[in-house]
């Protein structure tokens, strides 16, 4: 049974609170910078509260720079890491993500509208997961080139924001389902042949 869905953030119904997430951090570093430009840029009227969390794969100097773009705004707060992403998606009314598999179904586990850029090489699977979530409804799906647009990529955010996500085709009771057959009767599990190499 999914999750409930948060009802959409309507513009003006109070502060609209976004996490942006680079995972480990290592190829995140532009997700990050257009996010900032678009929230300096388009959306510096805006009531926003925003955290961006790096990771810890970031490299030192794109660190900095991200230090920079934030200073001075007090609705942007900067983390390299943090052992509460827990709690910071429990807060958010958006969630801005490249599509790697945590920040994809820990966001949806809670009903929460994700807006992802996935990556598109070296390998694929991020961008196969939220083309395939995307075409359910179930995430906004943000393209590179649109990204580098402040504009574009500000009103992605608004839509996304604005968006009840259908999360009415996934299945989230795995752990639920394992657990009942783990704990089955030995007599009830279907038993695998045998076979002779």
């Amino acid at each position: 049974m999914p999750p409930e869905t948060r009802a959409p953030v309507a513009p003006g119904n109070g502060r609209l609170r976004v996490l942006v997430t680079a995972g480990g951090g290592e190829d995140g570093y532009d997700l990050l910078r257009w996010a900032m430009a678009a929230v300096r840029g388009p959306m510096r009227a805006s009531d926003l509260a925003v955290t961006l969390v790096t990771g810890p794969l970031l490299a030192d100097a794109a660190f900095a720079e991200l230090e920079r773009a934030v200073q001075g705004d007090p609705r942007c707060t900067l983390l390299r890491v943090s052992r509460a992403m827990h709690e910071l998606t429990d807060k958010a009314d958006l969630v801005v993500g490249m599509g790697g598999y945590n920040t994809v179904y820990e966001t949806l586990a809670r009903g929460l509208p994700l807006l992802a850029l996935p990556r598109r090489g070296p390998r694929l699977e991020q961008w196969e997961r939220c083309r395939r979530l995307a075409a359910l409804g179930a995430l906004t799906l943000l393209d590179h080139g649109d990204a580098r647009d402040p504009e574009l990529f500000a009103a992605a955010m608004r839509e996304a924001a604005g968006r009840k996500a259908d999360l009415s085709l996934l299945a989230f009771d795995g752990a639920e389902r394992t657990a009942d057959h783990c704990l089955a009767p030995r007599t009830a599990v279907r038993a695998l042949p045998m076979t002779a190499h």
